[in-house]
């Protein structure tokens, strides 16, 4: 999967702490950057872990081989908000801003949730998964 080139910057304040996260990444040769959050689902009534609709999210992508198709399942984060990435078996491509709440190794699905409790939950298979990334700070 392509990633867009950046065409704007986002001013983000840097505690000593997360240049230190910024800084392993870049010398582990980790993809990181802030993403666009579109739309609700992620928004809730805990103002410390909302993902408003508008914000941006700086994530850094977990080393997960989804390629494969032997699945790490004791390597993907659960109960976090994470970006999922992947296609669909009809070819196309998809973004989500949701958590991995159950993961089925026996029917090989996922299960999605929203913060938002006007949103259901959604069963997607882990073949559609192309890339996780772990969300370390929202930007609101």
């Amino acid at each position: 999967m392509e990633f867009p080139k950046s065409t704007s910057r986002v001013p983000i304040i840097v505690d000593e702490n997360l240049k230190q996260k910024i800084l392993e990444w870049e010398q582990k040769n980790i993809f990181y950057g802030a993403f666009p959050v579109v739309g609700d689902s992620m928004t809730c009534d805990d103002q410390k872990k909302t993902i408003p609709n508008g914000s941006k999210v700086l994530a850094y992508q977990l080393q997960i081989d989804f390629e494969s198709g032997f699945y790490p399942w004791f390597e993907i984060p659960t109960n976090e908000p994470l970006l999922i990435m992947g296609t669909t078996s009809k070819g196309n491509d998809f973004c989500l801003c949701k958590t991995i709440f159950f993961l089925d190794s026996v029917n090989n699905m996922v299960s999605l949730r929203s913060y938002n409790p006007n949103y259901s939950d959604q069963i997607i298979p882990i073949s559609y998964i192309k890339t996780l990334f772990k969300i370390e700070l929202v930007i609101k």
